[in-house]
């Protein structure tokens, strides 16, 4: 793929959207901002390593969120703790200021952007983990590899229809 092409995949649940990935540079993050900002988008969160200055997301309203893990393998709880705090507080907010749409990114979005995205699907949907997978792969072919498929397998639920470690409500 050159710099130039980007790739986004919206994954929509009922009102629910997130945008997958792959990893901006410095020479197509215009682009990917003008893109993200159609969607709605208001954070970015870079599961991988930097290849790109947030500067240019942050300066037009989308703030870049650090929650990198290992390629190929499953996030760490901690990092699913954070990731579930972020997500509640955008989708699930009482504060319309707070509100918005995450977009997730890894190198490829193939493997750690997916997995991320599933995992808000099963939280913030109540969606069945392998139902997750198939609307995911429906629009980003190849994702979620073996080893992160047994993590989302066996994912429980954090949040509970009454609240969110954040203290939201989901509804």
């Amino acid at each position: 793929m050159k710099a130039s092409e980007i790739r986004t995949r919206l994954v929509e649940h009922g009102d629910f959207k997130i945008v997958i990935m792959d990893a901006p540079c410095n020479d197509n993050s215009e682009k990917y901002v003008n893109e993200l900002k159609a969607f709605g988008v208001t954070d970015l969160v870079r599961t991988c390593e930097p290849t790109y200055s947030p500067a240019k997301f942050e300066k037009e309203g989308i703030q870049v969120h650090e929650m990198m893990f290992p390629d190929g393998a499953a996030p760490p709880p901690e990092l699913i703790q954070k990731w579930n705090d972020l997500i509640c507080e955008r989708y699930r907010s009482k504060d319309p200021d707070k509100s918005g749409i995450v977009a997730v990114h890894c190198v490829a979005g193939l493997g750690r952007a997916p997995v991320m995205a599933a995992v808000a699907l099963i939280e913030l949907t109540a969606m069945d983990p392998m139902d997750a997978v198939e609307q995911i792969r429906e629009r980003q072919k190849g994702a979620i590899n073996a080893r992160q498929l047994k993590f989302l397998q066996s994912y429980k639920r954090m949040m509970k229809k009454s609240h969110c470690h954040c203290k939201c409500a989901v509804m």
